[in-house]
């Protein structure tokens, strides 16, 4: 229930999120397009996190530091990639 609601209260949250999902939320979040790595392992990786209107940069950072997914922004459009 708090992930369908905290958008109102500008909390992002994640729960065993694929990268799709991910890419969907900061695509509605942040309004940039999102390209993914053609990559199993990348897309079969689960993310779990909750963040309080926190910048884009933030969260990428922080996914990132607690997995093996990198990403890239350029030109209003976010890669996510395999480290």
């Amino acid at each position: 229930m708090e992930q369908e609601v905290g958008w109102k209260d500008g909390i992002l949250i994640f729960k065993n999120a694929d990268v799709n999902q991910i890419a969907s939320q900061i695509n509605a979040w942040y309004g940039l397009e999102v390209e993914i790595e053609p990559s199993k392992e990348l897309r079969d990786k689960r993310y779990t996190g909750k963040f309080d209107n926190n910048s884009l940069e933030y969260v990428l950072k922080a996914i990132s530091y607690t997995s093996d997914l990198r990403f890239e922004i350029e030109n209003n459009k976010v890669k996510l990639k395999q480290k």
